[in-house]
């Protein structure tokens, strides 16, 4: 009898040999440009809104930092962000930009 048949390998197929050998279908990658997951919630996406709305630069970027607001980074940082691009749009109505 051989050193492999000593081993009797069939008896740890299950446990040793199986895993090692089967293949796993690994995740989707994400497609982070164009449907990156912190702009789609709901089954809608942040720049289909914006388009839908005819929304100018400025409130399409405050519609985009609200609605993703605590989905990527740090929520009161994208809060920040769509206040400072609203305080423009006002300050260009306003005829202050």
């Amino acid at each position: 009898m051989s050193d492999l048949e000593d081993t009797n390998l069939s008896s740890h197929y299950e446990t040793i040999v199986k895993p090692v050998w089967k293949i796993k279908e690994s995740p989707a990658t994400p497609d982070l440009i164009n449907n990156p997951a912190h702009y789609k919630k709901g089954g809608f996406e942040v720049w289909d809104i914006i388009e839908a709305f005819g929304l100018n630069y400025n409130i399409g970027n405050v519609t985009k930092y609200i609605l993703r607001a605590g989905h990527k980074g740090n929520k009161l940082d994208d809060l920040k962000k769509a206040r400072a691009y609203l305080n423009r749009e006002i300050e260009k109505i306003e005829g202050k930009k």
